[in-house]
């Protein structure tokens, strides 16, 4: 799960809405075992975004589905790579 978790993490990261498009933004994910979606999300854009980090994080909520089969589907995880 921590490498899908991270990869997800950097996809959410990578696209942001780009009307609130932060200059930096770092995405925490916690998982605990268990549990099947995260139990803490946390955006962190050092300030550099038009709308509040809280905001962010509830539309990153309400936009991603985190649990682990979603993210692996979501992603294509599971593909072959040569």
């Amino acid at each position: 799960m921590d490498r899908s978790a991270s990869y997800m993490a950097r996809h959410i990261a990578k696209n942001m809405s780009p009307q609130g498009s932060p200059d930096k933004c770092e995405v925490q994910v916690a998982y605990t075992i268990g549990v099947a979606c995260p139990v803490s999300l946390m955006i962190d854009t050092s300030r550099t975004s038009k709308i509040s980090p809280d905001r962010i994080a509830k539309l990153v909520w309400e936009s991603f589905r985190s649990e682990a089969q979603a993210i692996i589907s979501y992603l294509d995880l599971l593909q072959t790579r040569l």
